[in-house]
């Protein structure tokens, strides 16, 4: 059976991450590590999408499932005059997305709104909202706004939650229109890389981890020598990958050939020696009553009228408690 071509708006960004991160999603889905994603982040984000569905009142949502009946219930909506519709589906030539929110006008007139439980906009959404408006307007419809909706971080909560007041609407029609072309072009030569039988070659890089950890590193990166220059504590990514660029990945390449605080020349020299991990000895070699002192932070989305550190989006929750160890 030959392979799918076809793309979501997930896929088509990772694409754009990536080019073998799509093709390995096609072709080798069993090697992709799921620890790369944050269920709370995902939970999050299912719950801003829940509150931002009433930001312009009254809604259908179309509900998730088979992606035909989807698409079917979008028209139904679509033909009912339906002015605000909720994970709105649509297929062009092998394209599907599901729009947020679709403000659905006279005329053929559309406004589509992508929702994101981030406090700003990153590059990566340009490209979400200028793939959905290609695939609508290749449809027929004229997108007259393409804009995100994020969190606003100014945003104090009071005794009710204000939707209006929680969200911010970034209009991003001109910029995303000025992306039509490459969205066509990059379309074309994401499917031409699926098509391929042959994993590509690309080399590990920082896009590996920007905008998203890639849950093919480990795949990506079995060649390596194991411990390696990306396994170092302490140590920024930019660096690691300056010191991979040279050749310089094995902790024996560390040890001569990079610059070392302290603490990662202790790491690499224990390493290279085989000596037991330092906290294992001083943890193993303590007196009892011993203490061990944790720190915990947590970061929530969503703001909260039980709490006043939690009323606005995204505060970072600082907690710590110490354990008695006998």
């Amino acid at each position: 059976m030959p392979m799918s071509t076809n793309l979501s708006k997930s896929l088509y960004c990772s694409g754009v991450q990536c080019p073998k991160m799509l093709w390995l999603k096609k072709h080798r889905p069993e090697l992709f590590d799921d620890s790369v994603m944050d269920q709370n982040v995902l939970e999050t984000g299912l719950a801003v999408g829940d509150l931002a569905m009433g930001l312009f009142g009254d809604f259908r949502e179309v509900p998730y499932g088979d992606l035909i009946e989807m698409i079917a219930e979008t028209e139904r909506l679509l033909k009912d005059g339906v002015e605000n519709i909720a994970e709105a589906s649509f297929a062009y030539d092998g394209m599907f997305c599901s729009v947020d929110i679709l403000r659905n006008l006279p005329d053929g007139k559309a406004e589509l709104y992508e929702v994101k439980s981030a406090t700003s906009v990153h590059e990566i959404y340009y490209h979400d909202v200028a793939y959905q408006m290609y695939v609508l307007e290749h449809l027929g419809f004229t997108v007259t706004k393409a804009c995100l909706v994020h969190l606003d971080r100014s945003y104090v909560r009071g005794k009710e939650l204000e939707i209006e007041k929680l969200f911010k609407i970034e209009d991003l029609t001109d910029q995303v229109r000025a992306m039509q072309d490459d969205v066509e072009a990059r379309t074309a030569s994401l499917k031409q890389t699926i098509l391929n039988p042959d994993e590509p070659g690309d080399d590990i890089g920082p896009h590996c981890s920007d905008p998203y950890d890639c849950g093919f590193w480990h795949h990506c990166t079995e060649h390596l020598p194991v411990p390696n220059v990306f396994d170092v504590s302490g140590m920024q990514k930019r660096t690691k990958f300056k010191y991979y660029n040279q050749g310089v990945i094995s902790f024996e390449d560390l040890a001569t050939g990079a610059k070392l605080n302290d603490g990662q020349r202790l790491q690499i020299s224990h390493a290279l020696a085989e000596l037991p991990d330092q906290i294992d000895q001083q943890v193993s070699g303590a007196s009892s009553p011993a203490f061990l002192i944790r720190c915990i932070s947590w970061t929530s989305s969503l703001s909260s009228r039980r709490c006043r550190c939690m009323r606005t989006p995204a505060p970072m929750i600082r907690l710590s408690f110490s354990i008695h160890c006998t």
